[in-house]
């Protein structure tokens, strides 16, 4: 058992050593979390978008999509897809993105033309 808490505990640490964004409230004593988590507001997230009017296959590496290399304050996250459809515009390329946009970009960028496969995607990135 102690084994198994050591190696789930250098497995997370791992994970925040290597992308320090998501350890924002790491490291934070319990007094510091209180004063914070309650001031921290939940939104209701806006309905996903709805299907794309044309699901026929598609360029994806088109004109009005290149390619363009990060600007200085740019942010990409660990999965290359996202980091991808960000880079060739279909997401915001500054990288911060929201749900809805997310869910529109897999569908236009990836041809994932099925809702429930596409709104998987920012529900699996919470969790990083």
């Amino acid at each position: 058992m102690r084994y198994l808490s050591f190696l789930s505990t250098f497995i997370f640490a791992t994970r925040v050593v290597a992308f320090p964004a998501y350890a924002s409230l790491a490291g934070l004593s319990e007094r510091e979390l209180n004063a914070i988590i309650p001031t921290l507001g939940a939104r209701e997230p806006a309905p996903p978008p709805g299907p794309l009017p044309d699901t026929s296959a598609k360029l994806v590496n088109d004109a009005a999509h290149p390619w363009k290399p990060l600007r200085p304050g740019d942010i990409r996250g660990p999965c290359p897809g996202l980091n991808t459809l960000a880079s060739h515009g279909y997401l915001p390329r500054n990288g911060v993105a929201t749900p809805a946009q997310i869910i529109t970009a897999t569908m236009e960028g990836a041809s994932q033309s099925v809702i429930p496969d596409s709104s998987f995607v920012p529900d699996v990135h919470m969790l990083y």
